[in-house]
């Protein structure tokens, strides 16, 4: 991800663009969530993420403890 790609994010807080990368190690599929939005959700490694998809979107949230 480019520099300017970066700045626009952190430019934009309530709006964040991202690329699906590739991890060169393992070939996984990846999202790079910006630090300054996991700081503001209190997220860290290691923290439960629950995926709901509704056609062409995608919401991302905390598990919550069952």
């Amino acid at each position: 991800m480019s520099e300017q790609q970066l700045n626009f994010m952190k430019a934009n807080s309530n709006h964040f663009i991202t690329e699906v990368q590739i991890d060169p190690v393992t070939d996984d599929y990846i999202l790079i969530i910006p630090e300054e939005l996991l700081n503001r959700l209190n997220w860290y490694e290691g923290t439960p993420l629950e995926w709901t998809v509704d056609d062409d979107t995608i919401m991302l949230r905390e598990k919550e403890n069952d």
